[in-house]
């Protein structure tokens, strides 16, 4: 059975733009959301069925409501 990886943010530290590369084995749900350090929903990337393979998002920056984000420490999940 293959696995599910989400590789780190590249490149780090940012300057544009990041983007984080996450595969799948088989189509699946997948909800791949960014969070501020107070656990606060910054951005979402994917929420739905996706197929199968490797897949990249990228964030430049901006949070869903279309605020530029501070420097700071963000977790991916």
């Amino acid at each position: 059975m293959e696995k599910i990886t989400l590789s780190p943010g590249m490149p780090t530290p940012f300057r544009k733009e990041v983007k984080f590369t996450y595969s799948v084995p088989v189509r699946m749900r997948v909800k791949l959301a960014l969070y501020d350090i107070t656990g606060r929903l910054v951005k979402k990337f994917v929420d739905g069925e996706v197929e199968p393979g490797v897949k990249t998002v990228v964030w430049n920056g901006i949070a869903d409501d279309n605020k530029v984000c501070a420097s700071g420490v963000y977790l991916l999940s």
